[in-house]
């Protein structure tokens, strides 16, 4: 979603001249004020202006796109477990963010269901932006089941509804300053979005687990930002080497760790290699969102990065279980 050539022209009036009054603006376009209600109206929905008070929106903005889902997690050793969470790349990031003290704005899909009234309650109550949440009546909200900790059952919602949610709000995505994208989207879309900010020198970030015989997928290495989990400290060495060379020619950075002994943060100018205190470990393969959205807030506050290295393994640490 683009702004249209009069949405632009009245923004920059308002930027200029933030005190006008709607008659005032209506009398500057040569429009009526009907009229300018109208593109007013729409500039509020699409996040660029906030209120009635035609406050221009200058805060520097997170986009979090990508699933939520109930989350349940079957786990036979020690002794049989059965937990339920609401979960997904979406809900887990925006939560993060939020319990770190910054805005995020979700852009996901779930069902017309009590699962979908219950995620927008819980969001709703922690502050986060629900207002890029769309309702599918097609089918139920997204629903995975981990045993072991591992995938093993998934009903999600219909690629083409992911498609027309970044259709809808691609205006307020393309004008963040961090993107922060599902990997687990169908490649097309991921790559869409990845590339529309790299064109705008945005900044984007993802997260993925990589099991054992996976290799990095090549759509995710298009990231500012790519936060690698992967079991085992040996596998560490080897993907670090194979990330060296991309992240050095291409700008990024890279984070890529276990969730147990050690974590690797990598960037043109910083190879640096962080130990992980017993108190520190978390689990990979639920924990990476947690982990990326401390990296984010670090460096969106500009702090250096052992710092914000630091703020990451917190995240991803502290919070496990709850």
């Amino acid at each position: 979603m683009v702004l249209t050539e009069r949405e632009n022209e009245i923004l920059a009036l308002l930027k200029k001249e933030p005190l006008l009054s709607q008659v005032e603006l209506s009398e500057r376009l040569g429009i009526s004020r009907s009229s300018l209600a109208v593109h007013i109206s729409n500039l509020m929905k699409k996040g660029v202006v906030l209120g009635k008070g035609y406050v221009i929106n200058q805060e520097a903005s997170i986009v979090i796109f990508g699933e939520s889902c109930m989350r349940i997690n079957i786990n036979e050793y020690p002794q049989n477990k059965i937990d339920m969470h609401l979960g997904g790349f979406a809900v887990e990031t925006a939560r993060a963010l939020t319990e770190l003290g910054a805005a995020g704005k979700i852009v996901t899909v779930i069902g017309k269901d009590v699962l979908g009234d219950h995620i927008i309650d819980e969001l709703q109550g922690t502050q986060i932006d629900v207002s890029g949440i769309s309702r599918y009546y097609g089918s139920r909200s997204s629903r995975v089941v981990y045993i072991n900790g591992a995938l093993s059952f998934q009903e999600g919602i219909a690629r083409t509804e992911y498609e027309k949610a970044a259709d809808a709000w691609e205006w307020v995505i393309m004008n963040s300053d961090w993107l922060l994208i599902d990997s687990r989207l169908p490649e097309d879309i991921y790559t869409r979005m990845v590339s529309k900010n790299e064109e705008r020198m945005q900044l984007t970030g993802t997260c993925i687990y990589i099991a054992q015989g996976m290799d990095i997928p090549r759509h995710c290495t298009r990231a500012s930002l790519l936060v690698i989990g992967r079991e085992f400290s040996e596998n560490i060495d080897y993907l670090s080497r194979k990330m060296l060379d991309l992240v050095k020619n291409g700008q990024k950075r890279c984070v890529i760790t276990d969730g147990q002994t050690r974590l690797i943060y990598m960037d043109p100018e910083n190879y640096i290699e962080y130990p992980l205190m017993p108190n520190q470990s978390f689990a990979i393969n639920e924990r990476l969102p947690f982990l990326l959205a401390g990296m984010v807030y670090g460096l969106t506050r500009q702090y250096p990065v052992r710092q914000a290295v630091r703020i990451a393994v917190g995240t991803a640490s502290t919070t496990e279980g709850s």
